[in-house]
């Protein structure tokens, strides 16, 4: 905003003043929308995913405050200092910004290309179906790592729990056993209680030695797995209520003959679109690579829900301002297409900046967080898209692009 002051002509301090005062609605309610998210993440998610959501949610807070008082002073400090008649660095514009690119006028290519990848999307959940982890199946996974030379392989732990299961009559299904980059193996078999766990263990370490660990053990019985799948649900709708309700809030006393309403239902149907493509991608990756859907994934959707309504308000919020200073005979398609040139920069590069830090934690991250990172950075993207190419042509389309 600070850049667009200055293609203006204004002062430095004038335009740093004058783009934190017309930014603030923008940071507000992208923020707030993404709170929202963390708030229903904390309510119905686990510890660790509480531990998730209240991180989340004091980043947002701790960014807000930096980026509206630290940030700002710093930034006028500067511009009291000999810096501010060097305007190359504060990468002033040399001419106004121009809108290169017809974004609402080729929308139809855009729409296009959203309802034929969700119809896409859709046909792979139908065909495939969901390969839903033991959050929500109910079941047990054990991590198991030993020494190389001690022989621990798929085939001899499935041995292994073949034999525990003989001995003690019990019935753990059909063992399913991945190798893990990290040496170790990962293991996934029916609920069982706290003596075939036991039993299970003993067998490893005579099988194969003292040297074995059990790095990780999770189970979850049928009836608070059919619970998590419910809770997950109600998470996911309450999470676009309430995304609807607010943006209709706060958009409120937008000006013209532009309904509220019809920028909160613009941005969550984007949201679903966004949803629908990541669920679709994870439906094929766990039919031909086993991919699960478990409780992080689901962590991981309401994470993109929060970003990618974030990234949309952005872009309503320029619709917005740029409403007040409509001129006569000018369209919503027009001024909708003026906002979309003014943030898609802003847009992109906020999102690059997000996967690079993304995509580096996924490479070298560890194998437990590989999938919820996945699901992140596949989210991110789209909603980067879709907050641009999809949800502000709704709402153009919505209006017939006629005059606001």
């Amino acid at each position: 905003r600070i850049k667009e002051e200055l293609a203006e002509g204004k002062p430095l301090r004038e335009s740093i003043e004058e783009g934190f005062r017309r930014a603030w609605d923008s940071i507000r309610d992208s923020n707030f929308s993404s709170l929202i998210t963390c708030a229903i993440l904390f309510y119905f998610g686990s510890s660790i995913i509480r531990g998730f959501a209240l991180n989340l949610a004091l980043g947002i807070l701790i960014s807000m405050f930096t980026a509206i008082t630290l940030t700002r002073t710093f930034l006028l400090v500067a511009a009291e200092s000999p810096l501010k008649d060097k305007l190359f660095l504060w990468n002033k514009p040399k001419q106004k910004r121009k809108d290169h690119f017809a974004i609402i006028k080729n929308s139809k290519y855009f729409g296009g290309l959203s309802i034929v990848t969700s119809i896409v999307a859709l046909a792979m959940i139908v065909i495939f179906g969901f390969n839903l982890g033991i959050d929500f199946t109910g079941g047990t996974q054990l991590e198991m790592k030993a020494p190389a030379e001690s022989g621990m392989s798929q085939e001899t732990l499935t041995g292994s729990i073949i034999e525990v299961e003989e001995a003690t009559q019990a019935d753990f299904g059909t063992p399913h056993v991945v190798a893990t980059d990290e040496g170790s193996y990962l293991i996934r078999i029916k609920h069982v209680s706290e003596e075939e766990h036991d039993a299970l263990t003993a067998k490893f370490a005579e099988k194969f030695g003292e040297g074995v660990e059990e790095l990780r053990f999770t189970t979850v019985g049928p009836v608070i797995g059919e619970t998590l799948k419910t809770k997950a649900m109600i998470a996911l709708v309450i999470t676009a209520i309430m995304i609807v309700l607010y943006i209709a809030f706060a958009f409120r006393k937008i000006p013209k003959n532009v309904s509220p309403w019809r920028f909160g239902v613009s941005a969550v149907v984007a949201l679903l679109h966004d949803l629908l493509i990541v669920i679709g991608i994870f439906v094929v990756l766990g039919h031909f690579f086993d991919i699960e859907i478990d409780a992080l994934f689901i962590t991981a959707l309401l994470t993109v829900m929060g970003f990618s309504v974030h990234d949309t308000i952005v872009v309503f919020d320029r619709i917005r301002e740029n409403l007040k200073f409509q001129k006569e005979g000018e369209t919503l398609a027009q001024v909708t297409n003026h906002a979309l040139n003014q943030t898609m920069a802003r847009s992109f590069n906020t999102s690059l900046c997000v996967l690079i830090t993304l995509i580096a934690m996924l490479i070298f991250g560890p194998e437990s967080t590989r999938n919820f990172l996945l699901a992140l950075v596949i989210g991110i993207a789209i909603g980067t898209y879709s907050s641009v190419f999809v949800a502000s042509a709704l709402l153009v389309w919505w209006n017939g692009g006629k005059k606001a």
